[in-house]
């Protein structure tokens, strides 16, 4: 490719890059594209975001003290650089002032070994819900925080949250409760994440919302919307105390503003039978995306299903789907799920990668923030690792004694051990192995059950 033609490709603002102690690390917004590059390709990209490409090429062998080439046609295939044939760059600015900011970017990351600060963060604005479901994993916590409102943060400390997520190129904020649309100050929050240009879900049972809180959350295509469905009919109410009418009213009035929402759905006492009616009522309203959630609780043998039978669900409805001739996507989560896809053959491409991405996200990926500004890894562990109204959610990520002693701690159970997951699993669930002192693997291991 020539010289003239390579000058017309920009870096794809769809994608967020980050350096981290392994390199660089690429995020599309949905997060389904992820990379890792190399810390050389790293700032090359983002010195040509300001520069022509000689003198980003120029820059990165000042850096690196040697010759550099980059990877272009690699990089266009991966879609970080895309074709425009009138190109601007950014502000002018010097380039011995960027080469200083690139190096003290480099300082910030040697010797470490967990991300710079999360990908994802969750926000808890307030406890108070008007279902009652079954099956709340923010049930306990919810009641310890109702006790304590007099000790919520203020909506600043919010603002500071998504401030933060933004300077540090976190992927996105998570927006839950309780129901977080019963927050005193839900618009003046979700207006600030609009001004900010931030991407936001907003989990809701859509009971009883402000019109000027729907009005926000339906003007900017800005917010990914998801509804709880637990079933068609009256299991939908048995399960959460809400008439299924009520959320079937709010997906259509959502539906007919232009906001197609998902469907979240977690798997508890329903039949095969359930799980195929909120299939046909999903297609039959237009729904693009379906999430079924694993039941997630830290009691013993407490599941209805265990992992293999999420698996033979998972099966039977994709099957259900195909025949039907559904058009929308069904995606099964929840912890430990990849132990039913366990294979013995298994070989690690990227460690740092895997280890990352796969198994427990907490203190690896993500934190989640409470009413008061407390901070847990999972909001299923007892002991908060700090509090925003104390410090940063940079320094906390950084500096708390239980995160880092959650990301060095290693499960000793042999059989973990001498798993082919066990650099990125760990044993399992970081409260249970805790509970176990290190010595146990999670007994809903898919893995462990045949053993």
């Amino acid at each position: 490719m020539d010289m003239e033609r390579k000058n017309k490709y920009v870096i794809n603002d769809q994608y967020t890059f980050r350096l981290e102690y392994f390199g660089g690390l690429v995020l599309s917004q949905n997060v389904e594209d992820k990379f890792i590059i190399s810390k050389e390709t790293y700032i090359f990209l983002k010195a040509y975001e300001k520069f022509t490409l000689d003198e980003s090429i120029g820059i990165v062998s000042n850096i690196i003290g040697g010759k550099y080439e980059p990877e272009f046609e690699e990089l266009i295939e991966t879609k970080m650089l895309v074709y425009q044939e009138n190109t601007l760059l950014e502000i002018p600015e010097k380039i011995p002032e960027f080469i200083s900011k690139i190096q003290e970017e480099l300082r910030n990351v040697e010797g470490k070994s967990s991300l710079l600060f999360p990908l994802y963060i969750s926000i808890y604005p307030t406890p108070v819900c008007q279902a009652f479901c079954k099956f709340c994993y923010f049930k306990d916590k919810g009641i310890k925080y109702s006790k304590k409102e007099n000790e919520f943060v203020s909506i600043n400390y919010w603002k500071n949250v998504i401030d933060e997520i933004l300077q540090y190129h976190g992927v996105g904020l998570s927006i839950l409760g309780g129901e977080p649309t019963l927050y005193k100050d839900i618009d003046e929050l979700l207006k600030y994440a609009i001004e900010r240009k931030i991407k936001a879900s907003l989990t809701t049972n859509g009971l009883f919302m402000k019109e000027s809180t729907f009005d926000i959350l339906t003007t900017k295509d800005q917010f990914i919307i998801s509804m709880s469905l637990q079933g068609i009919g009256e299991i939908h109410h048995k399960l959460t105390g809400i008439d299924f009418e009520s959320v079937e009213r709010r997906v259509k009035m959502f539906i007919k503003k232009g906001i197609i929402p998902q469907i979240n759905t977690v798997i508890t006492e329903q039949s095969i039978e359930d799980f195929e009616r909120i299939l046909d009522w999903c297609e039959y309203n237009g729904i693009e995306e379906v999430f079924l959630n694993l039941y997630n609780t830290l009691e013993e043998n407490t599941e209805k299903y265990k992992m293999n039978d999420y698996k033979s669900l998972e099966y039977r409805l994709n099957q259900y789907i195909l025949r039907k001739k559904y058009t929308f996507n069904l995606t099964f989560v929840g912890c430990l799920y990849y132990s039913a896809f366990y294979d013995e053959n298994y070989q690690l491409t990227d460690p740092e990668f895997e280890k990352i991405f796969y198994g427990c996200e907490a203190g690896k990926t993500k934190i989640e923030i409470m009413p008061n500004g407390d901070v847990f890894p999972c909001v299923l562990m007892e002991h908060p690792i700090g509090n925003i109204k104390d410090q940063s959610v940079y320094d906390i990520w950084n500096k708390s004694a239980i995160l880092g002693k959650m990301r060095t701690m290693r499960n000793k159970d042999e059989r973990c051990i001498n798993c082919s997951f066990y650099v990125f699993c760990n044993g399992g669930c970081p409260v249970r192995n805790e509970k176990n002192f290190y010595l146990k693997g999670d007994e809903r291991c898919a893995r462990l059950a045949l053993l």
